[in-house]
């Protein structure tokens, strides 16, 4: 019997190794069994495929889906690139990855829809596909160059950037750590830590902790200070925490490091400091400190 699985298994790397070049033939085959597998109704721009190591590799290109204009997330996918493993992948008939990269996950986001869908349980694709792949049971993956874009009540965007996140699935437990980024801040890190449970948005709970070094938010401050003050320039550093309870923060609190701000006006050189603070607040309670 381990002499016949290994020549099946030979045999099946053979045709593999054979078929990789030809991996975009069968695109359709592949939306088709996403659909009937998650039914999720998806388009894959390009699919390239080569033997990389002890196995093939496979790249998905511009994924995006057909409900992205009437579901609360607009979800739009660049690149998925995913070593198969072959042992796995014929014993379950499923394909399988040990570890896989994101790139370009891109994901508008319109709150008050959003909430508004969760409060009547109302589902979609690119919400299953999230707590899929976030909230699963199993998985681990990068996601780099992505961004979250939040749309809120009044219109007003917030974007944050993932620019290197690794992910980590264990069972009925989700981490996660990564460098974010914030658009308008041109210099500084923010190094992020994530410890979740729950398999739905609706359900999520735990907490994030973010840590700011060496920010500069002088781009930022210059839309709302007087344009008298010249040579703007500042070095933030913080740290802080938020607890996420039934999907949504509840608590965050924020421990200031020793920061400053610098600028001129009038040929005068002017310094705002701070040395240390805590503010720590309840979203829908007053702020405290």
């Amino acid at each position: 019997m381990f002499a016949i699985t290994l020549v099946l298994l030979a045999v099946v790397v053979s045709v593999l190794k054979y078929t990789l070049p030809y991996a975009n033939d069968y695109k359709g085959d592949l939306e088709s069994y996403l659909y009937d597998k998650f039914a999720v109704n998806l388009s894959i721009g390009a699919i390239s495929a080569s033997w990389h190591g002890q196995g093939p590799s496979i790249v998905l290109e511009d994924i995006t889906f057909e409900d992205n204009k009437s579901s609360p997330i607009a979800l739009t996918i660049a690149k998925a690139s995913l070593e198969l493993n072959v042992w796995e992948t014929i014993k379950t008939r499923q394909l399988k990855s040990n570890y896989f990269v994101i790139n370009g996950f891109h994901a508008d986001v319109d709150m008050p829809t959003m909430l508004q869908s969760n409060s009547s349980e109302v589902s979609f694709e690119q919400k299953e596909l999230i707590e899929g792949l976030f909230l699963g049971k199993t998985g681990h993956f990068a996601v780099e160059n992505s961004s979250l874009n939040f749309i809120l009540a009044d219109g007003k965007e917030r974007r944050v950037m993932l620019e290197d996140i690794v992910w980590q699935n264990q069972y009925e437990q989700h981490l996660a750590s990564g460098t974010l980024a914030l658009p308008g801040i041109s210099v500084g890190t923010f190094d992020a830590r994530l410890a979740l449970t729950g398999s739905t948005l609706e359900t999520m709970l735990g907490d994030i902790y973010v840590q700011a070094n060496n920010v500069d938010v002088s781009k930022w401050l210059a839309q709302y200070i007087n344009a008298s003050k010249e040579q703007l320039n500042s070095d933030i550093n913080l740290e802080s925490w938020l607890s996420i309870e039934k999907g949504l923060i509840k608590d965050v609190t924020v421990k200031w490091l020793p920061s400053f701000i610098n600028w001129q006006q009038d040929t005068k050189s002017h310094q705002f400091s701070l040395s240390e603070g805590v503010l720590a607040f309840t979203l829908g309670s007053k702020v405290g400190g």
